[in-house]
């Protein structure tokens, strides 16, 4: 069993059932030479995709030297979540509380997370560390008053630019040129600095009419700065939407992904991992409702028919799919907004072909919702 392999200073009371299954510990070793590893899910809301998706991490952590986590949330909290797990100091729950996006606010999470602290503190010369790669938070954690009293004689730099003539793109463009400045070398990079950079960038691309590239394109750049300041030998995990790890470019809805982008710039080193369900329920906020942003329980009603569908689960508890294997496919696609009655149109699904999207496919039978934190604000 790979739990059996899991050494940690506290053992949490787990109901995964995959940890025993063998399929998936083969695919483990078969990506484990990979440096950039991408785990997606179809919904954020779906339990099982956390179980899952953890014992991959403890796999890779435990007995293939991976040592860097990136979570599709802003560096900022995250690296408040990077001190708990390196040093202890702070609470999980409020850390998590505050990255202030309720698809990682639950207890299967938090388990992740403690695990991480508790592996380090046993291994003080391998430890993991847990980064953000987003950048949607300019208004709480990349003011302007913010990053003058961080970069009090570097930050006009990109207020002339922000602030400056040029049209939209132009300052775009103006912007990335100022983050290419500082990362000819690793233990030069500030990713602090670059991180308000590309708050800026998304902040910019909000601006009608509407980027819709330039968050997944930020995302991969800020996964890049990373490797690059922790190394280039360093192995990394993302954890993400499925949308946003997927290789094929204009996939997000007509949006291109952050895999797009990792998968040409890191050909032989980055490999996608989609997540789907063939049935079953998951957290997700109600389209009808969501100005108020409270996440609930939806059952899934499909209108079109997905690859998962027709998978059978006899004697088993998951299916792996190597993508080559397949052709033209549909996997759902649900994001953080749902509705109680979907119909067709809606944008629910993602087409797939072979392994232009992904390389391999974890299906699991059931989704069962997340267990939010009581502590996000409602029960």
């Amino acid at each position: 069993m790979i739990n059996n392999i899991f050494p940690c200073a506290a053992q949490t009371n787990r109901d995964s059932i995959y940890t025993i299954d063998a399929n998936l510990k083969e695919l483990i070793t078969d990506i484990s030479s990979k440096k950039i590893i991408a785990l997606g899910e179809s919904t954020h809301g779906t339990k099982e995709f956390t179980l899952v998706r953890a014992d991959i991490v403890k796999s890779l952590v435990t007995q293939f030297g991976f040592n860097t986590f990136i979570l599709e949330a802003d560096y900022m909290p995250c690296m408040a979540i990077n001190e708990f797990i390196l040093t202890g100091k702070g609470d999980p729950e409020t850390l998590l509380l505050n990255v202030r996006l309720w698809p990682w606010i639950h207890q299967d999470f938090l388990e992740l997370i403690i695990w991480m602290k508790d592996y380090n503190q046993l291994h003080p010369s391998e430890k993991v560390q847990f980064f953000g790669m987003d950048s949607q938070y300019s208004k709480i954690y990349a003011t302007k008053e913010i990053m003058f009293q961080k970069y009090p004689e570097k930050a006009q730099a990109i207020f002339d630019i922000v602030e400056g003539q040029e049209k939209r793109n132009k300052k775009i463009k103006m912007l990335r040129a100022l983050s290419e400045q500082t990362t000819s070398i690793s233990f030069a990079i500030d990713l602090e600095w670059q991180y308000f950079i590309l708050c800026q960038i998304n902040k910019l691309a909000q601006l009608p009419p509407k980027d819709y590239n330039a968050r997944d394109e930020n995302m991969a750049r800020m996964v890049e700065l990373i490797q690059l300041k922790q190394g280039v030998d360093t192995k990394m995990m993302i954890w993400s939407h499925n949308e946003h790890i997927n290789k094929k470019g204009s996939s997000l809805q007509d949006r291109t992904g952050m895999g797009h982008y990792l998968s040409v710039n890191h050909p032989d080193d980055f490999v996608s991992i989609a997540m789907d369900f063939k049935e079953g329920s998951f957290m997700a906020i109600n389209f009808e409702d969501k100005s108020v942003h409270k996440p609930e329980s939806f059952h899934l009603k499909p209108f079109e028919t997905t690859f998962a569908s027709g998978l059978n689960f006899k004697n088993k508890d998951i299916n792996i799919i190597d993508c080559k294997d397949i052709d033209k496919e549909v996997l759902n696609a649900i994001g953080a907004i749902y509705v109680h009655a979907p119909k067709k149109g809606d944008n629910y699904y993602t087409k797939i072909k072979g392994n232009k999207s992904f390389d391999y496919l974890i299906i699991i039978e059931k989704s069962t919702p997340i267990r939010i934190l009581l502590t996000y604000g409602f029960k």
